[in-house]
């Protein structure tokens, strides 16, 4: 049987988020030639005061964006957690919008990267379904037993099941051996790989070398007791963090050492950018770091994001000892230890650490995101 050209891909992040891996791969499978359907579930009434729920329309439209149709729902069919009824008459309107926009395409494959989903897919009765984790779910707030019995149904449901590390299936492998795709986050390599000298953006040339940079989401998975050492055993080294501070995780020890960390003369925090901009950062600083926690959350399972994107830059790379990069070992460096992170980071300023430049760039370019969706399409059926 051949493949099914339309995919649903139902996503727990909108599309209104400036950039997501989520986002990315349904670029890709468009950029594929199949016809992408993005949707991210009908929204709520507890998201009244959110971006989301402002610039939601009336009423319920789709539109294509960059290849992709996103269906945008309206507010008026909002779901309404103290009203069982009006959500049930809500879920049989979700499965007759969706399938209006598919129009006669009947043959169909849903992609859900979340199984709060399930319901969903079950009223579409697609023909085929794939269950792509992009996260340790299971690790992650707000986790709990119904989630869990739905993973395990959609898991078993699934035709083929796709992650970004084989360490996020590992609670479910009975259930997904054999079907199992390992297929890791990737970078938009042009983004990432400046050739000669690239200005740096106003905010970080002013900051005088060695710049040791991090470049990400801010939250609970960051070794904030670690950045702080490092900052007051390096004091000459300006250690720059650039992203956006998600502090509704933190707990109070994390949230302590963040505000130290800010008093401190040497370190720099220069607050979210664009995703576009990213990568003008990346490649003006001197070291590139992921100082992750080890032990106690969901992104020991993950694969980083960020990984390929700082290996694109070609700059020296230090990381946390994480599972997910193992094997990455000949162009970048893994530090266990605190005393570590100082050794490997000196070496990274004064020799260059860990590869090469045009290693770490050849690295990146065989994980571009082209490739893992030219990958993603031959699981896909």
């Amino acid at each position: 049987m051949g493949k099914n050209n339309t995919i649903v891909f139902f996503s727990d992040v909108s599309w209104s988020v400036d950039w997501s891996s989520r986002k990315r791969v349904a670029i890709g499978l468009a950029e594929q030639g199949r016809r992408v359907v993005y949707f991210s579930g009908l929204l709520s009434l507890w998201q009244r005061h959110t971006a989301d729920w402002k610039n939601a329309p009336l009423l319920s439209r789709s539109a294509k964006f960059e290849g992709v149709e996103v269906v945008s729902p309206g507010r008026i069919y909002s779901t309404w957690p103290k009203l069982p009824w009006w959500n049930h008459v809500l879920a049989r309107y979700e499965t007759r919008l969706l399938k209006r926009i598919l129009g006669n395409d009947r043959s169909v494959t849903a992609v859900a990267n979340h199984p709060r989903f399930l319901g969903s897919i079950r009223s579409l009765d697609p023909t085929n379904i794939v269950y792509y984790l992009f996260d340790a779910y299971n690790l992650s707030p707000g986790w709990n037993s119904g989630l869990a019995s739905d993973e395990k149904l959609l898991a078993s449901r699934a035709d083929e099941v796709c992650a970004f590390s084989e360490e996020m299936t590992e609670h479910i492998q009975d259930i997904v051996a054999g079907k199992l795709h390992v297929i890791p986050t990737g970078v938009d390599y042009g983004q990432f790989a400046h050739e000669g000298q690239v200005i740096a953006p106003d905010d970080l040339a002013h900051i005088s070398s060695p710049r040791i940079g991090y470049v990400g989401r801010i939250n609970q998975k960051i070794d904030f007791s670690l950045i702080h050492h490092l900052c007051a055993q390096r004091p000459k080294f300006s250690w720059v963090f650039v992203g956006p501070m998600l502090s509704g995780g933190l707990g109070d020890e994390d949230r302590d050492y963040w505000e130290r960390c800010l008093a401190m003369e040497n370190f720099h925090y220069l607050g979210a950018k664009a995703h576009s901009e990213v990568g003008l950062y990346l490649c003006n600083m001197d070291v590139n770091i992921m100082c992750y926690k080890t032990s106690g959350g969901w992104w020991e399972k993950g694969y980083p994001l960020k990984v390929h994107e700082y290996l694109a830059a070609g700059l020296p790379v230090v990381s946390a000892d994480l599972k997910s990069i193992a094997g990455l070992e000949d162009v970048l460096a893994i530090a266990k230890t605190r005393s570590n992170w100082i050794a490997e980071i000196d070496e990274a300023v004064s020799a260059g650490g860990v590869g090469t430049k045009q290693a770490r760039r050849e690295v990146a370019r065989q994980n571009s995101w082209a490739r893992r969706a030219e990958r993603l399409d031959e699981v896909i059926p």
